[in-house]
């Protein structure tokens, strides 16, 4: 079996960009295949996963895993429970292929390698482990697509059939030219009086002033000064997780899209934890 990382890929009519850069530069141990469900592509879901069943000639494990690719909230919160789960098994490396991911799974998978190697609330919850997420996109020495058309145009049955070949051992590119690796960012960790915040926020949809949100915070059981809560609402509206509204003279309080995506990170950390209490009980 190879030794190395694990491999996330996301399937479609690729094999030599998906293969290739796990022979020659990262090894693996295993590979998890995120594909589309078969009900609104069937054509496309059915290509997709015959290329991916082609990959078990590789002496590796392979989880595929069918995922709605339309949906950010699913990729990301999949990225993650799959991330920590090998860093828990001691994979301490996440290789994350999108040579052929969606522009919507691409985008969850940026996201969350953010979260990740930013070590979001990672001194919060220290009873998990957390490694490294590194994203990386194959450049093809020929996309065969292109050629495919012309041919088509030409009128060139033979020339048709020849590229069709290729396209069945290769996918829809051909070879590997480069190797390009996408940097993540580093974002800020929260404390837990932010998390709390934002989730009496989001639950309330709105909050009407900062005394209707210690009060909601005081029945959680989280007994603060005004003076801080105070402090972390300006703070999480300096860093754009909340937004404020002012409609005669009162000011109303709502989370934004990036506060949710980090109420939801939290969430999952949160829910993977009881997991493992439950497991070791």
């Amino acid at each position: 079996m190879l030794k190395g990382g694990v491999h996330v890929i996301f399937g479609g009519m690729e094999y030599d960009r998906v293969v290739r850069p796990i022979i020659s530069h990262f090894p693996s141990q295993k590979i998890i295949v995120f594909v589309s469900g078969g009900k609104e592509y069937p054509n496309l879901s059915g290509i997709a996963l015959s290329f991916m069943e082609r990959l078990k000639v590789l002496p590796v494990e392979i989880i595929i895993k069918e995922l709605d690719m339309h949906s950010f909230n699913t990729i990301f919160e999949n990225l993650i429970r799959h991330a920590l789960e090998e860093f828990l098994f001691g994979n301490d490396k996440i290789y994350i292929n999108i040579s052929w991911a969606p522009r919507l799974a691409v985008a969850a998978a940026h996201t969350a390698a953010c979260f990740i190697n930013s070590k979001i609330l990672e001194d919060i919850l220290d009873e998990l482990k957390f490694g490294n997420i590194e994203i990386y996109y194959v450049k093809p020495e020929k996309y065969l697509m292109p050629d495919l058309i012309s041919a088509m145009r030409a009128g060139s049955q033979s020339e048709v059939e020849n590229i069709f070949q290729e396209f069945e051992q290769s996918g829809s590119a051909y070879g590997m030219k480069a190797i390009i690796k996408v940097p993540s960012f580093p974002l800020e960790s929260l404390t837990i009086l932010d998390m709390a915040i934002l989730e009496t926020i989001a639950e309330h949809k709105e909050i009407e002033s900062i005394q209707s949100l210690i009060i909601s915070l005081k029945d959680k059981k989280y007994n603060i000064k005004r003076s801080s809560v105070q402090y972390r609402v300006e703070k999480l509206l300096e860093r754009k997780l909340i937004k404020a509204k002012k409609e005669n003279k009162k000011i109303s309080l709502s989370t934004t899209e990036a506060g949710l995506i980090y109420l939801m990170y939290y969430k999952i950390l949160m829910d993977f934890k009881d997991k493992l209490k439950s497991n070791d009980s």
